[in-house]
């Protein structure tokens, strides 16, 4: 979903009935982050990727316990590991 073309979350709400989406990919952060938390389905996760609008957000912890959502935090790389 482009989320720079209008209320994306809205959009969401009309693609899914209301339901929401399963897991958000959010690689802006602060600028989006409530959005995804709006997005995302009862149970469903957010994989916060990146933070180009800003390292710190305010959150409304009503989301998370309210609609039991996981926050999983990673990095774009892919993570290598030798055998021994």
């Amino acid at each position: 979903m482009d989320r720079s073309r209008g209320d994306w979350v809205k959009e969401v709400y009309k693609l899914t009935n209301r339901r929401g989406v399963d897991v958000v990919v959010d690689n802006v952060g602060k600028a989006t982050l409530t959005g995804s938390m709006q997005a995302v389905a009862r149970g469903g996760r957010i994989v916060i990727i990146g933070n180009t609008s800003g390292p710190q957000a305010k959150i409304d912890i009503r989301y998370i316990f309210g609609k039991q959502i996981s926050l999983i935090g990673s990095t774009m790389a892919v993570t290598r590991t030798s055998a021994t």
